[in-house]
């Protein structure tokens, strides 16, 4: 593996990438480096060429390196990061809403390789799916205690909030029944 971009970078599409990148495709969208390949220019010079993943799409072409662009706040999003729901450009979630609202705080449970994002949030059923751009994990509420009321060990990383409102609950009723 060569190159500035090692395999599973998050990355941002540059202005230039434009003229290769299909209509579906806008430049907020995050994708992750999946592969790399030399393209051989008509003057016998070797370009280096990635391919990017993104949710939802399905052929993409390989992109130059000057196409790209590193994405920090997408990397910081790994499994037990407590994340919110922020599109870009008042944007709707490319996943959807669902019943999520842009004040709730989930954990990330996966991240999968062409970017798409299981998050956990306590309002929802199931486990939501997002997108690497969707998610932003600044400026999140903090939490009301670090470690766990009744045995006093620190929480899983990430699931503070959800357990401390439960936990709080479960408290409350067994005070009430003494």
């Amino acid at each position: 593996w060569v190159g500035d971009y090692a395999r599973g970078s998050r990355v941002r599409f540059k202005e230039n990438a434009r003229s290769v990148l299909p209509n579906s495709i806008d430049l907020v969208s995050i994708g992750v480096i999946n592969d790399q390949v030399y393209q051989i220019q008509e003057d016998g010079s070797r370009d280096l060429q990635y391919y990017v993943c993104l949710p939802k799409a399905l052929a993409m072409p390989s992109v130059s390196a000057t196409m790209l662009e590193p994405s920090p706040a997408a990397e910081r999003i790994q499994p037990g990061v407590r994340v919110r729901v922020n599109p870009p450009g008042g944007r709707d979630p490319l996943y959807s809403w669902g019943r999520i609202q842009s004040y709730d705080v989930g954990v990330v449970q996966r991240v999968h390789l062409d970017g798409k994002v299981d998050v956990f949030f306590m309002s929802e059923e199931k486990i939501w799916n997002a997108a690497l751009q969707d998610l932003d994990t600044e400026n999140l509420p903090m939490t009301l205690r670090p470690n766990c009321p009744v045995c006093d060990r620190p929480f899983p990383s990430g699931q503070q909030l959800n357990l401390d409102i439960a936990m709080d609950a479960q408290i409350r009723r067994m005070k009430k029944l003494m």
